[in-house]
């Protein structure tokens, strides 16, 4: 099986503008940090640089895109516009759970249709209700994952993910034991390591490239910063 879905449900569409990528979302006390490469390629060829793969589709909640170009944008433009429409209808926002639900079901109404999109989304925003910022992973097939800690997404995740892993854990060891949050102490720390872990993919990964963009993400709302990466890993 491929992302998730049956045998021979996925097929690759020639000449697809693939957003081969690498997406990050770690969780600090107060918020999300979340972080992209820029690199957009059709095969072997890259046709953008400089691409956004980070989108605000609400006061304080980012979609991250990975995957088809087309099926990501199509779907974050159409969660932006169901979102207002939401917010002009009951006068609040949808809370970060519902987005990322209702994404799903966009995936599977065209999974069910055998029309599958070929889509990895990270939905990361901050929770007014609980006060909390909060990661879903969406694959494929329409799984929706809610992640604890950080979440990594496209070509680029294979690299960086036990880099992840073991910067946590060292994170983890300043913590309580008994301590239920996972997440970092603070906000620096977050973005200094999604900084890290993209550089790094970026260094690997050929489909991963660019800039690195990067969205902080708290109760006041979301604040965006790109950073030009220097040549070499992770320093």
């Amino acid at each position: 099986h491929q992302f998730g879905l049956p045998k021979g449900s996925y097929r690759a569409r020639e000449n697809e503008m693939d957003l081969g990528t690498t997406l990050v979302a770690i969780r600090y006390n107060g918020g999300i940090v979340v972080a992209a490469d820029s690199r957009t390629s059709v095969s072997s060829y890259v046709s953008h640089r400089f691409s956004k793969k980070i989108d605000c589709v609400a006061p304080r909640c980012i979609l991250m895109r990975s995957g088809s170009a087309a099926d990501t944008q199509q779907l974050s433009a159409d969660c932006a516009s169901f979102v207002q429409q939401r917010f002009f209808q009951y006068g609040h926002d949808l809370s970060v759970s519902e987005i990322a639900n209702w994404l799903r079901n966009q995936i599977m109404k065209h999974h069910d249709k055998k029309q599958e999109l070929m889509v990895g989304l990270i939905v990361a925003g901050f929770d007014q209700a609980t006060g909390t910022g909060k990661i879903f992973s969406l694959f494929p097939s329409g799984a929706l994952c809610e992640e604890d800690r950080f979440a990594v997404s496209g070509s680029g995740s294979s690299y960086i993910i036990g880099f992840l892993d073991q910067e946590m854990a060292r994170f983890g060891k300043e913590l309580s034991k008994n301590q239920s949050n996972q997440a970092l102490p603070s906000k620096e720390q977050a973005i200094d390591l999604c900084r890290k872990a993209v550089k790094s993919a970026i260094h690997r990964d050929g489909s991963s490239g660019g800039l690195v963009r990067m969205g902080i993400i708290s109760t006041e709302g979301i604040q965006e910063k790109t950073i030009v990466p220097t040549t070499g890993g992770p320093d």
